[in-house]
């Protein structure tokens, strides 16, 4: 789907927008929050580059973070946590394709509406969500790529049982939480201009 021209890139996102945004989490915030926070400064540390985007999971919401060396600005916030998709859109215990085409243009939607998030400078896009930690082995303290082939792939594996193929043939155990964080990060993926994504470990 085109997302439009021109576009609000990261790179000339307007430092009053970013300290607006910070201002608004910052009034929200919590405790655990807080801690949160110290967690993933914790995780980052262990990353080489100085600038890329950072995707951050607060249901209902996910957070899409620039950091520019020790600092971190919130760009954005969409409402597409996994949590709350499965919520409105997923009614049966192996989602319709119906249910995933309208979680799928409701995502779409979200993106369109945001084209600061266009990744139009070739950042690296990172995460640490446990439901992609989940995806890449039990093997501690490592950064696995997920190309978008390979994101594609694992969704396939879910997209076939919403057509009707059975479980037993892939050894898929149907997790709609899962499903949708997988469907999340495809349509970032295809949409923003990130070409994978990096999944830390805790």
């Amino acid at each position: 789907m085109h997302l439009g021209n021109p576009y609000m890139t990261i790179s000339n996102l307007s430092k009053k927008k970013a300290e607006n945004s910070l201002s608004y989490r910052k009034s929200v915030a919590s405790a655990g929050y807080i801690v949160y926070s110290i967690i993933i400064e914790a995780v980052m540390s262990n990353i080489d580059e100085n600038s890329y985007i950072y995707l951050e999971r607060l249901e209902p919401d996910i957070n899409f973070h620039l950091i520019n060396g020790k600092e971190r600005n919130l760009i954005d916030s969409l409402r597409i946590g996994w949590d709350f998709l499965v919520s409105q859109f997923i009614h049966h215990d192996i989602p319709s394709e119906a249910e995933i085409e309208y979680a799928i243009n409701y995502i779409e939607d979200e993106l369109m509406k945001n084209p600061s998030l266009v990744n139009s400078d070739d950042l690296s896009l990172y995460c640490n969500d446990k439901v992609y930690q989940n995806l890449q082995g039990k093997k501690s303290g490592s950064i696995r790529e997920f190309s978008k082939q390979d994101i594609e792939a694992l969704f396939t594996r879910y997209a076939l049982l919403s057509m009707g193929r059975s479980p037993v043939y892939d050894h898929v155990d149907m997790n709609a939480g899962e499903y949708m964080a997988l469907l999340v990060i495809r349509e970032i993926l295809n949409h923003l201009g990130f070409e994978s994504v990096r999944v830390m470990r805790e």
